[in-house]
Parts: structure tokens; sequence; C-alpha cells
């Protein structure tokens, strides 16, 4: 605070039990070097009349992207990086979200998914989301077992913003099961557009639009924020969309009493998993920021389920591989390996034939069509996109999906070996017994194939 002058009184601090976070040896050893590079450079000097970050000397503005690399991505999944972002922004140690009813821990639910997709086509200021399969959920409430099922058909959400105003326009059918059915006695629902409906972006609230349900039933979002909705009969008043959503609520949470530190950068799922999906979603830092750039879905994969800096690879996935092998009959690979030697491909990227992110919609899938056991490095490269670019990254094993893992702000250096323009997302070790971990990604490992993984790439345009 002296060295920025900025005043105490502006500053709020945060009591923190180190005894409460079990940390591996490995990990304090490695925190303590980290520790010793930054205290080795140099104090960051703010000019006079700064106001930004661009504002800073070349030297200053690397180490500030060296601290975010180390904070944002090195330290991601570490106990330690677990302790700075959840026990300083409140005392969790779990992934949680704030209401006006409590504070909710992510590890109090279970999240399934089954044949669940989800397509995003960006246009401009125009999005349109369209939505399959089934997405399940269950807690407990107050001690009662509680769950919901959905299962869409069709549905598509079509949004635009122009800055001012956001509009949905939402069509398709939901079917929906909840336990205990006393919840909500809705079952089925198809939804159809009237008129879009419109929020104000500055408050939230809706002033306008009209959707029907079941075609029977029509809610009508008035231009003083209330919905009123009419089944034929009679007429509801709420005085807002959220009230009126409150009828049938997609959760019901209890506030946790207490949530447990994270004793371990390992999250073991539990399941077995015999396909894998990454889907990584890169975007600007508004909506209609540029992405006429690329980055990259890299996946590096090991035969054994313990390997060091010195193992050698098997096989990798990115945008370098062709495809030298033979499409199943249902999926279509762009890049991609046959890893069973059968003239199939097996696994690889489906990067839609984009040129570049933003005729893609930002949007990259590797997809494993079958899980041989071993170890897989999952890796975005920032290749040409400006330092605002991000990629928000999540793994499907199965049916339980992790994420989203969100990238630091990184510097586009190309492919080539310079950490910063490289994201360790996560690492997933495929056990002899069928199970699978999501691991904290092992940085002694290299995220690019030459080196020590032993795989040289085949130089060609990018296939996007």
């Amino acid at each position: 605070c002296a060295v920025s002058d900025f005043p105490m009184d502006h500053v709020r601090c945060t009591e923190l039990s180190l005894d409460a976070w079990p940390m591996p040896e490995d990990e304090k050893a490695w925190l303590r070097e980290q520790a010793t590079q930054v205290m080795s450079r140099p104090v960051i000097e703010i000019p006079e009349g700064a106001a930004s970050a661009d504002d800073l000397s070349a030297a200053d503005a690397a180490t500030v992207a060296e601290l975010d690399v180390l904070f944002w991505g090195d330290m991601a999944g570490r106990v330690s990086g677990e302790l700075g972002r959840k026990e300083f922004a409140h005392a969790s140690a779990y992934s949680h979200c704030h209401s006006a009813g409590g504070t909710y821990y992510t590890n109090t639910y279970a999240t399934t998914f089954t044949g669940f997709g989800n397509s995003v086509v960006i246009n401009g200021t125009s999005i349109t989301t369209t939505i399959s399969g089934t997405f399940a959920e269950s807690w407990s409430n107050a001690g009662v077992a509680s769950s919901i099922s959905a299962t869409y058909t069709g549905f598509t959400i079509a949004i635009t913003d122009d800055g001012t105003n956001t509009t949905l326009s939402p069509s398709g059918t939901v079917s929906i099961a909840y336990v205990p059915s006393s919840v909500c006695a809705v079952t089925s629902v198809t939804v159809a557009t009237v008129t879009p409906i419109n929020f104000v972006n500055a408050t939230g609230a809706t002033n306008a639009g009209q959707i029907t349900l079941n075609t029977t039933t029509t809610v009508t979002f008035n231009a003083d924020g209330t919905v009123s909705v009419n089944d034929g009969t009679n007429t509801t008043n709420f005085a807002n969309s959220f009230d009126m959503g409150k009828e049938c609520p997609f959760a019901v949470p209890n506030p946790d009493t207490a949530a447990p530190p994270v004793t371990t950068s390992t999250t073991t799922t539990g399941v077995t998993a015999s396909t894998m999906t990454v889907t990584s979603v890169s975007h600007a830092g508004t909506i209609t920021g540029s992405l006429a750039c690329y980055t990259d879905l890299h996946v590096n994969f090991y035969s054994t389920t313990t390997p060091t800096s010195t193992t050698a690879g098997t096989w990798k996935v990115d945008w370098h591989n062709g495809l030298g092998c033979t499409n199943p009959s249902t999926f279509t690979f762009e890049e991609a390996q046959d890893i069973n030697n059968d003239g199939i491909c097996d696994v690889g990227l489906d990067i839609n034939g984009s040129a570049t992110d933003d005729t893609s919609g930002g949007l990259e899938h590797f997809t494993a069509l079958t899980l041989p056991t071993g170890y897989y490095v999952i890796s975005m490269n920032n290749f040409s996109c400006a330092l605002d670019t991000v990629n928000d990254v999540s793994i499907q094993l199965g049916n339980n999906v992790y994420g989203p893992y969100t990238s630091p702000a990184y510097t586009a250096t190309g492919e080539g070996i310079d950490l910063g323009a490289w994201f360790r997302v996560r690492d997933v070790r495929v056990n002899a017994d069928g199970s699978v971990d999501v691991l904290a990604p092992d940085t002694t490992l290299e995220p690019w194939h030459t080196g020590a993984f032993g795989m040289a790439p085949k130089y060609g345009p990018k296939r996007r």
C-alpha cells in the first residue's frame, strides 16, 4: 500500500487458517521456488498519471503478465491456487454462488448429462443456441432428496444485444420431472415466441415480449416490469420475471453450514468413462470483439499413467494432424488419429472447416470415441489472438462434465515453446480399472509435442 499510495482505510482483510489447508510437500517446494522468483522481480513502477495497465513500461507489463500466468494458470487446481482464490474471496474451498437466500456450494449437487448437446452460432451482436438431450441435477433440500430432470427437444434460444437491450426468443419443448413432484406440476412445456422478450441491460428488468406455453397459456412481459400469465381462463400477475420463475424453481438449494477446505489438487470423478469430449469457447472482451485469430486445442497422450518429464509421447491431436483415417459413420473429424490401427478415426478435432475463431463461433471440440488407459495433457495455445481473448474449456467424461476452466489473458507468440502462450487446462488420467481422474496440470510435462514428447509437427495450413 505504501508503494502504490493505496489508502489503508480502503483495505479489507480476511483471516486465514493455514492449518486448514493441507498441502503436498512437492507443492510446498514448488511454491517456495515461485515465491523466490516473484521476489526477485523488480518493483513495478507506476508512471505519473497512469490510468491502466497499458501505461506500464514494457518490462513491468511483462512482469504483470508473468504474475497473471502464475496465479490464473500455473496455480489453477493446486491447493495454493484454491486457497488464494477461494479462501480469500470467501471462506469456502468449493465453487459457490451467492443469492438473496444465502451462499450455495456446488460440491453438494450432482449434475449429469445424457446425450446433451449445446451448439452456439454467433453473428455480430446476435447469438442462437440450440439445446438437445437431458440435463439432470440432484441435491438435498432440508434433508429431503430432491432432483430435476429436463429433456430438451428442438429447443433454441435466439439472443440479440445492442448494448442497451437484450432480447430472447425461446422455442421448442422441455420435458421436466421433479422429485418430489409436489415442487411443480409442470411435466412438459412447448414454448413459442410471439414477440421477443426484452431485457433492459442496465437493470435486468423485462419491459416487453410475449410467449406461449403449450399453445394455451400466454405469458406477457409488461412495460412496468410485471409479468402476466393467462392459462385461457385465469390471469396471474407477478411482480417481475424472477418471481414468476420461482413458481417452478430449477433448484431449491440449502445454504451449507460449512464447506471443508480442498485437501488435494486431484479431482477423482468416481466414474468409469469410455468417451471424452473437450469443448473450448474463445471470446474477446466484448461480444463484438475481434476473434479473427487462432486459439488452438491440443491433447498429448502417454500410454503410461505416470509419465515424467522425459517420457516419450504415444500420440497427439492438434491442428497439425490432418486426416489420415476414415471418419466413422456417426462422427465427422477434421484433424484425427486412428489409434486402434483399423483405419477408422478414433480421436480428433471437429473445427468446423473454419478459417479463424470468429468464423467457427469461437468453438472447438476434441473428441475421444475410445478412451485407452493412460495420461492425457489438455492445453490451449494462443497462436495469434489479442491479450483480451480468453478460453472457457470444459471436459465431459461419459455423462459427467467438469469445468469450465477459464484461461488467463495469455500472450500470442505462435505455436512455440513459450509457456506464456499456453494455458494448461487439466490433465486426465484413465486408470487400468476404468476409473478416471481429472488432475491439476503436471507442469513438468510440456504442452507442446516437440521436445521430450518427441513428435515433430506435420506443418501445413490451419484446417480451420
